[in-house]
């Protein structure tokens, strides 16, 4: 397991994030909201793209696995559900899992890094996404098995 040293990242000094350091705090909370304002949501193009990179990379039998004929419409069908709703759109980071996060010790900062995925959507996937991301575990040799006894309970999100 990957020991957790300080690290310096951009002239950003403080540490990464530990999975039990996000629990969604208020000053967490503030520091993730001010990377938010409008903007056009990126959000159905960007997936479309992906999709055409797979079925370009993927083989047959791997796109036959992972259902690659069926996304397209997936991706269409989610556009015109979620769409219609009032959604509150900005620049979002998109990849808000607890290594992104450096902690400046003394004062417990919040600062945001790795924005290779940002663009504009709607911020309530970009919250969604972080709380999902509480549930993984990249410091295991199974990442992509999620543990969702680690999800926040309401008591732990400082909700008035």
């Amino acid at each position: 397991m990957e020991e957790f040293n300080q690290r310096q990242d951009a002239a950003i000094c403080g540490r990464s994030a530990r999975p039990g350091d996000i629990r969604a705090d208020r000053q967490e909370a503030e520091g993730v909201s001010r990377s938010h304002g409008p903007k056009d949501v990126s959000l159905w193009e960007r997936l479309r793209r992906w999709l055409e990179q797979a079925r370009v990379r993927c083989s047959g039998e791997e796109s036959k696995q992972f259902q690659l004929n069926k996304l397209g419409d997936e991706i269409a069908l989610l556009e015109k559900v979620l769409s219609g709703f009032n959604q509150s759109v900005g620049f979002c980071h998109n990849d808000l899992q607890y290594g992104n996060i450096m902690i400046y010790e003394e004062t417990r900062q919040v600062t945001l890094i790795n924005y290779e995925y940002a663009s504009f959507n709607p911020v309530a996937f970009d919250i969604a996404n972080h709380f999902c991301e509480m549930a993984d575990d990249y410091h295991t040799s199974t990442p992509h098995v999620l543990d969702f006894a680690k999800y926040p309970a309401k008591i732990c999100l400082d909700i008035p």
